[in-house]
C-alpha cells in the first residue's frame, strides 16, 4: 500500500504540532518536552531529506505516493545512526545539538553544550538516540496502513 506524501507530512507535523492543543497547552507541552520537540524536528528533517534524494521535495504532495521505506533508506549510506551522526549528516556542533534537544534550563546547566550532557554520553551520542527515535516515527508514519 502506498501513502500520499501530504498525508505522511501531516502526520509528522501533527506529532510535532499537537494540533488539538490550545496555544497555551502547546507552550507548556514544549517547555516540558524539549526532547520530544527535537525528535519531531529530526523526523521532519529525515523525511524531507529522503524526499529530496528521491527528487520528490516540492512536487504536488497531494498526488505523489510513496511505498514502504526502510531504515536503510533514511540512513543515506551510513551503516548506523551513530555513523550518520558522527559522519556529519546531522548537526555537528555540540551547541546546536544541545539547543535542538534540551530545554533552556538544561541548556544553561550544560553551558550551551560546552559541558557533556551526562556522565556516559557525548553530544553526538545524544543526537544518535534522537535520530533513532525520529527514524522510528518516520517509518511508522510512512509504512502505516
Amino acid at each position: 500500500m502506498q501513502r500520499k506524501i501530504s498525508d505522511i507530512r501531516a502526520e509528522l507535523q501533527g506529532i510535532k504540532a499537537r494540533e488539538n492543543y490550545t496555544p497555551e497547552q502547546l507552550r507548556k507541552f514544549y517547555r516540558k518536552s524539549a526532547w520530544r520537540r527535537g525528535v519531531c524536528d529530526y523526523a521532519e528533517w529525515l523525511f524531507d531529506d529522503y524526499l529530496d534524494r528521491r527528487d520528490l521535495l516540492g512536487v504536488d504532495e497531494g498526488i505523489v505516493r510513496i511505498g514502504k521505506i526502510t531504515e536503510k533508506d533514511l540512513l543515506n549510506g551510513a551503516s548506523s545512526w551513530e555513523q550518520y551522526s558522527r559522519g556529519g549528516c546531522a548537526l555537528v556542533y555540540d551547541e546546536d545539538i544541545c539547543k535542538a534537544l534540551f530545554s533552556p534550563k538544561d541548556q544553561k546547566r550544560s553551558q550551551n553544550g560546552a559541558l557533556p550532557p551526562n556522565d556516559h554520553e557525548d553530544w553526538i551520542d545524544v543526537q544518535t538516540r534522537a535520530l533513532k527515535e525520529a527514524a522510528e516515527k518516520v517509518l511508522a508514519a510512512v509504512n502505516r496502513r
